[in-house]
């Protein structure tokens, strides 16, 4: 009988465990959404946009084209958090 209680028992805090990490793991993910590759060449094509239309305004864009390669070699790295952030930055 007490075994049976036990083994129970261990089953329960097994299940706890199982669902506090489910938890913690999607609250994170919700705090930190991961960019996809393709989400990131769409907002580099809209970067590209502003870039080509800003540039035959006249504007300087030499920020913008120091900030377009860092981004390129973000995304070649696959370090898409940071490749997005700098996108974020530039636009």
């Amino acid at each position: 009988m007490n075994k049976k209680i036990l083994v129970l028992l261990v089953i329960i805090i097994i299940a706890i465990l199982a669902i506090a990490v489910i938890a913690i793991k999607q609250k994170r993910a919700a705090q930190n959404p991961e960019i996809t590759k393709q989400e990131l060449q769409q907002k580099f094509q809209l970067l590209k946009l502003q870039y080509d239309a800003a540039k035959a305004q006249g504007y300087d864009v030499s920020e913008v084209e120091s900030l377009g390669l860092e981004v390129k070699q973000a995304f070649d790295n696959g370090d898409y958090k940071t490749a997005g952030d700098l996108l974020d930055t530039a636009q």
